[in-house]
């Protein structure tokens, strides 16, 4: 805070800034309004040192509002935040920003169509896991969540008064590998970390398929 020089009246203290542009103006200055030093030197109360100005404008002037610098959410275009909004729009629970409103509709419209492939879900999963598919490959093939997947696989065994031990194998809920990946695997001679490259699962898994800890009936 710059240290203004201040006067006393009637009991009072009064920025001399201010009453000096009052008395010239003859009237009081409005809220919005400020008194801006013109050469930048706060204890110069010349008359020609003094404009009036609006808070907003003398606050760009100064450069005295900090801003962040942020992207879009959808289109990653770079947006300038103020840095009490954005930190009160974090702290209340927004992760999301967006530069325009046409931004903003076009990610709600990309989130409805994703909660409608939600409540399609049980429908696709049961027909899917007739056919053999995992919930990895389910996963995989309509771009969602595992966990999301996995979930809607539950509430449907659940329904049918199905286990999830009772399916082996590729129909394993969880399985990333084929009969025929796993026996490669067993005759290779290639190094865990070789292996889990090749077939993209972790070298645990593979440790795991050539001991026989996974995959024991076959």
């Amino acid at each position: 805070m710059f240290d203004y020089k201040r006067i006393r009246i009637n009991g009072k203290t009064y920025l001399e800034h201010r009453k000096i542009i009052e008395k010239h103006i003859k009237r009081k200055l409005k809220p919005n309004e400020i008194v801006h030093h013109i050469n930048g030197n706060p204890n110069d109360n010349d008359l020609k040192n003094l404009k009036i100005t609006t808070i907003k404008k003398h606050n760009k002037h100064h450069h005295c509002i900090k801003r962040i610098k942020i992207y879009c959410d959808f289109c990653k275009k770079e947006i300038l935040l103020r840095e009490k909004s954005y930190n009160w729009k974090k702290n209340n629970g927004q992760k999301k920003f967006f530069c325009s409103r046409d931004c903003l509709f076009e990610n709600l419209k990309i989130m409805n169509n994703k909660i409608r492939k939600f409540k399609n879900m049980d429908y696709i999963i049961e027909l899917k896991l007739n056919k053999g598919f995992s919930g990895y490959k389910i996963a995989q093939k309509y771009n969602l969540n595992k966990g999301t997947v996995y979930n809607h696989i539950n509430k449907y065994l659940n329904i049918n008064h199905k286990k999830i031990n009772n399916h082996k194998g590729e129909n394993s809920l969880s399985s990333k590998l084929k009969e025929k990946e796993v026996l490669e695997i067993r005759n290779s001679k290639k190094s865990h970390k070789e292996l889990s490259k090749k077939y993209k699962v972790n070298r645990k898994t593979i440790w795991k398929v050539i001991n026989r800890k996974t995959w024991k009936h076959i």
